[in-house]
């Protein structure tokens, strides 16, 4: 926790609603490792506002990173409230009409418009649009590399939705001298890896190499949040070298921008021993606050002691009816080294539980259901 939010916690009251807390320095920390990372590397990051869109981390992103990746004209607004022409705007939207590309493009006339597939690069051309890239289908390239073993069977992914594959000479040619390059989507809840970037990079220059046609810039997604900051400069570097100078190489990170700045705070609405589990009742929601996090108790807690099998443990619930809505078992020890009474004596009615791991999407989602109102958000 940092001091920052520490001295948040210190002030909260007895009446406290659930509370999603951002500290911006950390934010702006985050934002300058990724700036200095891109000069370093000769990689360009463009922000994901779906991941955060709020004013105040939009302004860091303009501040420090290259531009933004919006899928919606509402996104783009929100840019515009805080950028210039220098930053690049990528426009990405797989449900793209002429509808949603007319509202952008009267908001930012020179996006850079992905497309995934020929019916949408015919639009984007009528529309006037200079450069397009096209969004290749990470799935069938994702087979493609273990094929040729470029890198292991992947475990327990889901197939992208997003992308073409079948159709690519179609919509180059539909594409004309308005191809910018190649884009993917490829933000899977796992970690991708290092191995299936430089996957991607090797296979999209191959594909331009047998089109006949200029590489410029390659967009490789998300999906980042599991790298730090060297492992990251590492992947760029070696990424430099499969595609050497002359490519524009792209990321969009999200969640990487608010790692370790994003906190969930809930007061304790009730408490009950179910024999050997401990339940808390909180004001923060899993299901309605925290979504795409990887939420993690910070609370103080005495540390289990004994065997783990049989122990007693507490259960950390939303207060909404849905049985999902909780965040975890935490084994308190043995009951024979921890007595009823001193286990139903944690986190009384009142107290707060604290978590860390708390990400910008969790106050892009965040939302009230079952009579629990959405979580106030502060940044300090």
């Amino acid at each position: 926790m940092t001091p920052k939010v520490q001295a948040f916690l210190g002030g909260l009251g007895p009446t406290s609603p659930a509370t999603l807390v951002y500290d911006l320095d950390v934010m702006d920390a985050n934002a300058q490792n990724l700036k200095a990372v891109g000069e370093r590397t000769g990689v360009e990051f463009l922000f994901a506002v779906k991941s955060f869109p709020v004013h105040d981390v939009l302004r860091l992103a303009t501040q420090h990173l290259a531009g933004f990746d919006v899928s919606n004209a509402e996104e783009a607004t929100l840019v515009k409230k805080v950028t210039d022409a220098r930053n690049v705007v990528s426009f990405a939207c797989p449900g793209l009409d002429a509808e949603r590309l007319d509202a952008l493009l009267a908001i930012r006339s020179d996006a850079l418009v992905s497309c995934e597939n020929a019916t949408q690069v015919v639009l984007a051309r009528e529309r006037g649009v200079k450069t397009i890239a096209l969004r290749l289908d990470s799935t069938a390239l994702l087979q493609t590399a273990v094929t040729r073993g470029f890198v292991p069977p992947p475990r327990g992914r889901l197939e992208s939705r997003f992308g073409l594959s079948c159709e690519l000479g179609q919509a180059l040619s539909a594409a004309g001298d308005a191809f910018s390059g190649f884009h993917f989507h490829h933000g899977f809840a796992q970690s991708n890896s290092t191995g299936e970037y430089l996957a991607f990079a090797r296979l999209a220059k191959e594909a331009a190499q047998a089109h006949g046609v200029e590489l410029s810039s390659l967009n490789l997604g998300g999906g980042l949040w599991t790298f730090d900051f060297s492992a990251l400069e590492h992947l760029c570097l070696s990424l430099r070298e499969v595609l050497g100078p002359a490519t524009r190489v792209r990321f969009e990170p999200g969640r990487l921008l608010s790692r370790g700045a994003g906190f969930g705070i809930g007061r304790v609405l009730a408490a009950r021993s179910q024999g050997l589990r401990e339940v808390r009742v909180l004001t923060l929601s899993r299901t309605c606050h925290v979504r795409w996090a990887h939420p993690q108790l910070l609370t103080s807690l005495p540390p289990p002691r004994g065997s783990q099998q049989g122990a007693r443990r507490l259960l950390l619930s939303g207060p909404t009816c849905y049985e999902d809505d909780a965040f975890s078992l935490v084994p308190l020890g043995a009951p024979e080294l921890l007595s009823t009474e001193a286990a139903a004596a944690l986190l009384p009615v009142g107290s707060h539980a604290v978590f860390g791991g708390i990400t910008g999407y969790s106050c892009a989602w965040n939302a009230g259901f079952n009579g629990v109102p959405p979580a106030e958000v502060r940044f300090v």
